[in-house]
């Protein structure tokens, strides 16, 4: 099957991990490095496209990040474009995103929060309204690998408990180690966002 997905989500809310964990999966060559950006000018996702055009094994993966509306924009041209396509959006805890940001980038807190609150639901609303469309919970995949093995059946790939225990047990230095305890990585929720409804209400079941 000649499948394509895209791994999208706002900055620092679990692209890159996802992204690995697929890249770990049997069935997948990853292909390139993370790209940053599907935004503003049409030569981005004209990019992309290539990237899928210059290989041979399937599906291909590709990760990517969005910026306001323009995300809505391009998973139309994305399903216009593939017959058998998947997009995978992936939400964090807006406070999480922040201090992941302020750590990362020191991006203001309240900067973060308002991009957050500007963009992730617009996105969200958009991508459970496709049929091939997935919003997921970061705190979900990171706490219960059963949650990843609702992913790969969306994908329509091998989520036996073999293949998920593999990624999620992998050796190599450059894997994201998954663990229980970074899910939520602060103290006090200053977002003004009711995250447990918004997830509730979007994304993928546990």
């Amino acid at each position: 099957m000649n499948q394509k997905i895209l791994i999208t989500g706002i900055q620092r809310s679990g692209t890159t991990m996802l992204r690995r964990m697929f890249s770990h999966h049997p069935d997948i060559e990853f292909m390139l490095h993370e790209k940053h950006s599907l935004t503003k000018k049409g030569e981005n996702f004209k990019r992309l496209l290539g990237d899928f055009n210059c290989g041979e094994k399937n599906p291909y993966w590709r990760a990517s990040q969005y910026n306001r509306g323009y995300m809505i924009k391009y998973a139309k041209k994305w399903q216009e474009t593939f017959e058998c396509h998947k997009i995978i959006h992936i939400v964090r805890h807006p406070v999480s995103v922040a201090e992941s940001n302020k750590k990362k980038s020191k991006t203001r807190p309240k900067a973060s929060i308002k991009y957050w609150k500007n963009d992730v639901k617009l996105v969200a609303n958009f991508i459970s309204e496709q049929e091939y469309g997935l919003n997921i919970s970061y705190e979900n995949l990171v706490s219960d690998q059963m949650y990843f093995q609702k992913v790969l059946d969306f994908c329509n790939l091998d989520a036996s408990s073999h293949v998920v225990n593999k990624i999620y047990n992998s050796p190599y230095r450059y894997f994201d180690k998954i663990e229980p305890q970074r899910s939520l990585d602060f103290t006090e929720d200053y977002s003004g966002i009711d995250y447990n409804s918004f997830k509730n209400e979007y994304c993928l079941k546990i």
